[in-house]
């Protein structure tokens, strides 16, 4: 499992119990590893009829003193979690951290179902009296601790293991800030891996110096997409039938006036007479202003708010934020070409990933979710069905995009990505 339960307990005493203080501290304090004499102190509180002893006692520490029958000493079960995988999954799983206020859920999966994870706390009621002070002959109720649901989760551990290898290796090789890889089933939504990089080790949570790698980049960090949005753009373009693959576009000058500002291709060059297929092998800017121009603001607005962006996907992780895409309410060509580009506008990896999966589903979005099944307590087990949100493009305009990517990765500049004996469709960018 990517999360576990160490079961520990807590050793307590009942020191009104205890017939020979000196004895007991003696026997426990080679067990338990803890000075005599702070034993001793706690024992010969015979006023006090609770008085804790030992956090995260190990069942063959509690085995030793069973052995001893010693009269006075108690348990309660405490639940630890642990992360045998270490760094591997942890902006995905989040940690358990502990403070003065207790434990709880914190940041992806534990942050998001805390509640439901944690169960119902044990607890140890005493009896007071009138002003307050503990009754040594008063009744006492423990109440044992009530196991929360067990998660399973869509994840492949193995394509997990080398997303998480792989994406750590290459941001160290090219010197990168870091990085997201995020792998997802289009025709359902359900993430078999989800790794960013920098990561930490939950087990190991508060030598974290910077908590702000605790935040899962895939759905907290928000950033321009850059040419990789030009798939949207020409998704919008195709469906609303303003072109097709084989429209032409004369690029004359390898750049677009507007106002008073200029924008020009990314290699600043000129590159004529070329289809919108072309547009997309060779991230031409020109030529996604040209499609984004015929659509218009308020109908390319709406695609994109159609494609999910601007909105939360409802995955199942902690801290998901909106992305900005304000910058579509103006009406101004300042404001939307640009954006055919992906600039101007910020979105999040999981938006990205859901939308481009609606394009490989028949133009179908899928809500993204990492949850397979939860396991309650008696045993029920609730499983996420896949969900359809809407439907964004024509399977028709879906089709046609597909061959324009996979266009990209055979012709364009996205031949490294392609593999031999399989058809690969993709979309170059620089964010």
């Amino acid at each position: 499992p990517l999360a576990a339960n160490q079961e520990l307990f807590l050793a307590y005493a009942v020191p009104k119990q205890i017939k020979n203080p000196q004895e007991m501290a003696t026997k426990l304090a080679k067990i338990l590893g803890l000075p005599q004499g702070e034993l001793l102190g706690k024992f010969s509180k015979k006023d006090d009829p609770y008085e804790p002893i030992k956090h995260k006692v190990t069942r063959e520490e509690m085995g030793e003193m069973d052995k001893l029958n010693l009269e006075g000493i108690g348990f309660v079960r405490e639940d630890f979690r642990y992360y045998p995988e270490g760094n591997m999954a942890s902006h995905i799983l989040g940690f358990v951290g502990c403070d003065e206020g207790g434990c709880s859920g914190r940041y992806g999966l534990e942050g998001y179902f805390d509640k439901e994870l944690s169960g119902k706390q044990g607890s140890l009621i005493l009896e007071r009296d009138a002003i307050g002070r503990w009754i040594a002959v008063g009744g006492k109720t423990i109440k044992e601790k009530e196991d929360g649901v067990d998660i399973i989760l869509t994840i492949d551990r193995n394509i997990q293991f080398v997303a998480f290898q792989k994406l750590k290796e290459t941001v160290e090789k090219h010197g990168a800030e870091g990085g997201t890889i995020i792998i997802m089933n289009p025709k359902t939504g359900a993430i078999i891996a989800m790794a960013s990089y920098p990561d930490f080790d939950p087990n190991e949570y508060s030598r974290v110096r910077d908590v702000r790698v605790f935040n899962n980049p895939a759905v907290f960090d928000q950033y321009e997409p850059g040419s990789i949005f030009k798939i949207i753009t020409m998704a919008a373009a195709i469906d609303a039938g303003k072109v097709t693959p084989q429209t032409t576009y004369n690029d004359e000058k390898g750049y677009v006036k507007v106002d008073k500002y200029v924008i020009n291709n990314s290699n600043f060059q000129a590159h004529g007479m070329i289809t919108m297929t072309q547009v997309l092998e060779k991230s031409i800017n020109t030529g996604a202003i040209f499609a984004v121009d015929l659509v218009g603001i308020d109908l390319f607005r709406e695609y994109v708010k159609k494609f999910g962006f601007g909105t939360l996907t409802g995955i199942e992780l902690s801290s998901e934020v909106l992305g900005d895409i304000d910058q579509l309410n103006k009406k101004s060509d300042v404001y939307l070409f640009p954006a055919s580009f992906g600039q101007g506008i910020s979105v999040t990896p999981i938006q990205m990933i859901t939308a481009v999966a609606a394009i490989a589903n028949k133009g179908k979005l899928m809500k993204p979710y990492i949850v397979d099944t939860i396991v309650k307590a008696d045993g029920e087990r609730v499983r996420t069905h896949p969900k359809e949100v809407r439907k964004v493009i024509s399977s028709r305009t879906a089709t046609l995009l597909t061959g324009m990517m996979t266009s990209v990765i055979q012709n364009g500049y996205g031949k490294r990505a392609g593999v031999p004996g399989y058809y690969v469709a993709g979309k170059t960018g620089t964010a």
